[in-house]
């Protein structure tokens, strides 16, 4: 067979006619959740995005801006609330698809703080919902689309809508499972430390996350489970197996991590996997438990008028789906091809599918050349950048975001007439457990090093501790002891950049303030000179 009967024969599996009632269905779960989730963030707003407080931006778009609090509760908000309405509902639906998507996204990079796989998730599947007839079955539209006995008409979709979003759903899982082929998650260290010190976790989860064995059979399930996913779906005879086997496991994993949304998200997205006519049956027996009749009509498509498109619309859009996935292919590997730890230094770490592979704990101390910069700081803490709670942990521990704040602050300095300040910072890490170890170079000057948008910045110190099967320290004491340990091992090999006069001075007679919290010991501290 020639190329180009190789071409028309994906061009016609590719446009071939399917039943859209699987796709219309998970058009309305979804629906339900993204509407639950734009209600649920007005709660959020004031502490969320609110202009009053710092917010850490993404590379490449720190222009983005948040609106003021106003404006963002009664109309952005608002807006995402009945965008989220019409996709439930397919009214308007790839006007309220965009608009939720766009909204969403301006949320999504006002702080950087609050990225989850999710949120990213949720964007490209609104835009790719965006692109597919999933309004034709369940939907206003087909509820006005009746025949003279009042039930809806079925809908044909081109195959290809579900092969797009199965493919971003198979993608999700792939790399997610490779992202956990490392040292730290095949010794179980994230889920070990995780369980030993998570207090959200109840009975009776809590007794399992207590039992070593646990902690090793859940790391190693989940890459069987997410390496295994697109496959055992895709393949007939597996799909029920691996479909009960991922509804066991996302909802272990919203009992374990408390992952609000998501694991149930990732329910509703099986669906995608299910023949196109399994919706309209599953619709059937729904309407028959409500009201103990059936009015679905079996799904019967005899005519192949989506194939009669012109061969140079087929052309672009399989053009367009393959560009899209070769984005999404290439764009996790940034995390493989780094030469650093991504974990250690965050770079790449985003927008490529690693789910829970790393905790940090760390401590924080900002320097100033200017001798008198952290007392005026101290003095007139209501000029300094504000940052909400929980935004202090987050970014003790990402060096992007240390330098982020470095530069406001330099900011601050400047218009206070302490120009050309440089700022240093000791920054004490341990990751995954690991011994505490120095993240970046004491001697640079984050308002002058630059943040390349390719490969780690060479003022982040690599990483050299191996992974410790130890626990990490917990109680004040312990941990004090553990930095102070990493700070004088940094100074003995590196005495040019930090020496013992400075650690003595510094740190070594000063005690962890009361908001170190001995239950959750990844909270930062910023101790005074």
């Amino acid at each position: 067979m020639n190329t180009e009967s190789r071409y028309s024969e994906f061009s016609k599996y590719f446009y071939q006619s399917v039943d859209g009632a699987t796709l219309g269905l998970f058009r309305l779960c979804w629906g339900v959740f993204i509407l639950l989730d734009a209600v649920s963030r007005f709660s959020h707003i004031s502490g969320m995005y609110s202009p009053e407080y710092f917010h850490f931006k993404y590379p490449l778009f720190t222009w983005v801006r948040e609106l003021p609090e106003q404006w963002m509760l009664a109309t952005e908000l608002t807006i995402l609330v009945l965008a989220a309405l019409g996709v439930l509902l397919g009214r308007f639906f790839r006007t309220s698809c965009l608009t939720f998507a766009l909204i969403y996204l301006h949320l999504f990079l006002t702080d950087e703080i609050y990225y989850n796989n999710y949120s990213y998730f949720t964007i490209l599947i609104s835009v790719l919902l965006a692109c597919t007839g999933a309004d034709k079955t369940f939907s206003m539209i087909s509820y006005r689309s009746r025949d003279n006995e009042g039930v809806a008409i079925p809908r044909a979709v081109p195959f290809w809508n579900y092969i797009l979003l199965r493919a971003q759903l198979g993608i999700l899982y792939f790399y997610g499972g490779i992202a956990k082929l490392n040292g730290d998650w095949l010794h179980a260290l994230p889920l070990k430390y995780w369980f030993q010190t998570s207090g959200s976790i109840r009975f009776p989860m809590k007794w399992f996350a207590e039992q070593d064995w646990f902690a090793w059979s859940t790391a190693y399930g989940g890459i069987f489970i997410e390496l295994g996913a697109p496959i055992l779906l895709l393949w007939r005879r597996s799909r029920l197996f691996a479909i009960v086997t991922l509804i066991g496991f996302h909802l272990m994993n919203s009992r374990l991590f408390l992952s609000g949304f998501t694991p149930f998200i990732a329910i509703v997205c099986i669906m995608l996997f299910l023949e196109p006519s399994r919706g309209r049956s599953l619709w059937g027996r729904f309407q028959k438990l409500v009201s103990g009749e059936s009015r679905v009509r079996s799904f019967e498509c005899s005519s192949p008028r989506l194939l009669r498109r012109k061969a140079k619309r087929r052309c672009l859009g399989i053009y367009l789906f393959v560009s899209y996935l070769s984005i999404q292919i290439i764009l996790p590997l940034r995390a493989h091809m780094m030469s650093q730890n991504s974990a250690w230094t965050e770079v790449g770490n985003k927008f490529s599918w690693r789910m829970l592979l790393h905790n940090k704990d760390a401590y924080l101390k900002f320097r100033f050349s200017h001798p008198e910069a952290e007392a005026w700081l101290n003095e007139n803490s209501d000029l300094c950048p504000l940052l909400a709670s929980g935004h202090a942990v987050a970014m003790s521990k990402h060096p992007w975001m240390i330098h982020q704040y470095a530069r406001e602050l330099e900011k601050v300095l400047t218009n206070n007439g302490m120009a050309n300040t440089k700022i240093t910072v000791v920054s004490v890490v341990s990751l995954n457990g690991r011994p505490y170890q120095v993240m970046i170079d004491p001697t640079a000057d984050l308002t002058d090093v630059v943040y390349p948008l390719w490969g780690a910045p060479d003022w982040i110190v690599p990483l050299h501790t191996a992974p410790s099967m130890r626990r990490r320290p917990v109680n004040r004491e312990e941990r004090v002891a553990a930095i102070m340990k990493a700070l004088k091992n940094y100074a003995k090999t590196h005495p040019s950049k930090l020496n013992q006069k400075q650690i003595w001075e510094g740190f070594a007679n000063k005690r962890l303030p009361s908001s170190t919290s001995e239950e959750k010991p990844d909270r930062v501290v910023f101790l005074d000179e």
